[in-house]
């Protein structure tokens, strides 16, 4: 089954149990969290004692920025991000196992701002000859998520929650563009894929994006 397809059907899950007469109005609930996806909620909906289906939404509102290697480098995360996730309470209580599927939105990207003379490939370039710098990491846009957690915000009235997740983006590539006149130079783009061939082998082994939630419930309505 096709991710598309997995979020189309867990929506209708949704759909149907939030308007199905065999649920109680108790049987929802809300909660909200900050996450390595961003902050934001979820809107959780019991279907049994057992298992439970969950929508969210998460925003990143930070821009982090830090000096590194003499470049000034400002990153912006993915975002929005949304979630469709199937909770299994094997103990009914608020341990729960958790599978579906996480659409992100922009990719990774950090623009870079050299601002003293740099290495590229073993060349020194100075800054202005270089400009800015713009390195995207480029990933699947939809990744199954698997992950452990506690909390059930369909249960009592307020609560902490905690998940821990791995989603499966597959292995990255990277696109590296300049601004500055030498973007144009055939041997500065030749050092420039050189550079960007290495940093992809570096980092061949991050195909899973890590996630971790604390949040708090806000109980059922």
């Amino acid at each position: 089954m096709g991710s598309a397809r997995v979020l189309g059907v867990v929506g209708a899950l949704v759909v149907w149990a939030a308007t199905s007469p065999v649920l109680e109005a108790q049987q929802m609930g809300a909660s909200g969290h900050v996450s390595t996806l961003g902050v934001g909620g979820n809107l959780a909906v019991a279907l049994s004692p057992n298992l439970g289906v969950r929508v969210g939404l998460s925003v990143q509102p930070w821009e982090p920025s830090r000096e590194v290697e003499d470049v000034d480098v400002t990153a912006s995360f993915s975002s929005p991000v949304y979630a469709a996730l199937l909770d299994l309470f094997p103990f009914r209580g608020s341990f729960h196992l958790t599978g579906g599927m996480i659409q992100f939105g922009d990719n990774i990207s950090m623009v870079g701002t050299p601002v003293r003379p740099v290495e590229v490939n073993g060349v020194t370039y100075q800054p202005s000859d270089v400009g800015n710098v713009t390195a995207v990491l480029v990933t699947k846009k939809r990744a199954p998520y698997l992950g452990i957690g506690w909390g059930n915000p369909t249960r009592g009235a307020f609560g902490m929650t905690l998940d821990l997740g791995v989603a499966f983006q597959g292995e990255p590539g990277l696109q590296v563009t300049a601004s500055g006149p030498y973007a144009g130079d055939p041997t500065f783009q030749a050092n420039l894929d050189a550079e960007v061939a290495r940093i992809e082998d570096d980092i061949s082994s991050f195909k899973y994006y890590p996630v971790v939630a604390i949040g708090l419930s806000f109980g059922t309505f």
